[in-house]
This record gives structure tokens, sequence and C-alpha cells, in this order.
């Protein structure tokens, strides 16, 4: 039996290797061949090929954003060998979480080939045994609009930290240098210009970034360009009621 996997956090830094390793601590116990890919801070490690993907029993995804490159599991989706999960569910009770692989794989026909994997449930069941999962499949973003939402919220809060916190870093070393003024801190060093300029432009791709990466959860690659664009809009101009485009320059744009 075999597992594949992908985990990832908002952040990227904590959740996502905790639960990568909740995962493959769990698998290895019960015997059962597992690799979980971790797509963190540091970008995409451990990456599963296609290879990997295809010969997997079933694919676990244990993440709190949207992925990259999920479209490698859509053949398992549809095969019913995928299971979808939180980053803070695997970390609590990873026992649960690989008990209910092992249902969708008994479920869907594979072969549970580990004695361990028994052993080990059995030996770790609580009271009430956990109620066979229903293989999961692709589901429309209006199935649980409420966990869609959060989940693309999440996911575009997490690409645009490391924009906001490279221009917040700029701006705070531009604006240390300067000398307060009738309009507040003046700076007059250029390179110290330059940063700040630097940081002004990182602050001001907030809301696109954001408003990109939300639509790319929610619909995949076709949606960065829109949501990109819409960003820009929403974060540059207003309409006015005579439909008068007004630029607002907000968020320093």
């Amino acid at each position: 039996m075999k597992i594949v996997g992908v985990a990832a956090c908002t952040v990227g830094i904590a959740h996502t290797y905790m639960a990568q390793k909740a995962i493959q601590d769990e698998c290895a116990a019960r015997g059962i061949e597992c690799k979980v890919e971790a797509q963190g801070g540091l970008g995409i490690e451990n990456e599963l090929t296609q290879e990997d993907v295809d010969s997997a029993d079933l694919v676990l995804e244990s993440v709190d954003v949207g992925v990259e490159n999920e479209d490698r599991f859509e053949q398992k989706m549809a095969e019913g060998k995928f299971l979808k999960v939180g980053t803070s569910d695997v970390i609590a009770d990873p026992v649960k979480i690989i008990d209910q692989a092992v249902e969708i794989i008994k479920a869907t026909g594979g072969a549970v080939d580990a004695p361990k994997a028994e052993a080990k449930a059995e030996k770790k069941a609580v009271s009430a045994a956990p109620q066979a999962p229903t293989p999961a499949s692709k589901q429309s973003i209006f199935a649980d609009p409420g966990k869609t939402l959060l989940n693309a919220f999440n996911t575009g809060v997490s690409y645009f930290i490391p924009i906001v916190v490279i221009g917040g870093v700029f701006l705070a070393f531009s604006l240390a240098s300067g000398t307060a003024g009738a309009n507040g801190m003046e700076v007059t060093n250029p390179l110290m210009v330059s940063l700040n300029t630097i940081g002004m432009a990182g602050i001001s791709m907030m809301i696109p970034v954001l408003a990109a990466y939300i639509s790319y959860s929610m619909a995949g690659k076709p949606a960065l360009a829109p949501g990109f664009v819409l960003g820009y809009l929403v974060n540059n101009a207003v309409v006015t009621p005579s439909g008068n485009s007004v630029s607002t320059g907000f968020l320093g744009a």
C-alpha cells in the first residue's frame, strides 16, 4: 500500500512541516509506503512526480490553502482515491486520518497489504471507531462556500505576506534615515529614496497579489490574470456614481 500527500499551511512554516512529519511517522509505524510533498515558505520540497502519484493507492492533502500543481491529482480524485483534511487535523490525530485513508483505499478496491496497519489501529483505537469516510472528489466551489472562501483567503494571505514584509522593511529603513518635515518624514538620501520607492511598490502590490491568489485558489491558473487585473483596479481606482474612474493611490499606488 502506498500513500502520497501534500502538506501546506497558511504561512508555510510550522504547520506545513509538522503535518508532513505526522503523516510520514504514522505511515512508517504502520509499514505503509509514503511520500509527502511540503509546499512551504521555502517552496516545494520533496516534490511528488507524476509517477509517484500514479503508483499511489491514495492522495492525502493536508492543507489550509490552495496547492500548486493540483491537476496532478485529477485522476485520483475521479477514482475517489483522494482525501483532503486540514494541517491541524493531521497534527492533532494522525492515527484517525490514516485510518480514514486506509478505509478509502479499501472502499476503492486497493490492496491493504500492511498487517502492521491493522495492529497499530487496534492498539490505538478509541472507544468509538471512526466512520468510514466517503471517497473525496473535486467539488464545486459552491458545495461548501464558507470553507472554500476561508481556504481561498488564506491562500491569498500566504502569498502576499512576503511582499508586504519586504515592502515594510524597506520603508522602515528609508524613513528611519529621514527628517521630520511639514508633510511627515522626508527622505533625501539617494539610496534611501530608492529603498523608499521599492518599499512603496511592495506595499502597493498587496491587494493585487491577494486578489490574484484568492482567484487562483478557487479556479486555478486561468484565474490568476483576472485576479491581478481586478486587484490592481480595486487598489488604484474607484468608480463614482456618474461612472467616472477616480485614481485614489490607495496603499501607496
